[in-house]
């Protein structure tokens, strides 16, 4: 399990560190802005249930 965190981390690094890593600027700030904006809210049309989903 550890091993795969390793893996991952270099990848979204640059979400966290506002676009930067490596030194450079990977992703604009309106990419990072739109990773963490709200993406569902509503009732859920499988489940019938209440559902939000906001990627953090």
């Amino acid at each position: 399990m550890a091993a795969a965190t390793r893996a991952y981390s270099p990848a979204l690094s640059p979400i966290s560190l506002g676009g930067n890593a490596i030194g450079m600027q990977l992703l604009s700030s309106a990419i990072t802005d739109l990773i963490f904006r709200e993406q569902a809210n509503g009732i859920d049309q499988i489940l019938a249930v209440p559902f939000r989903c906001v990627s953090h």
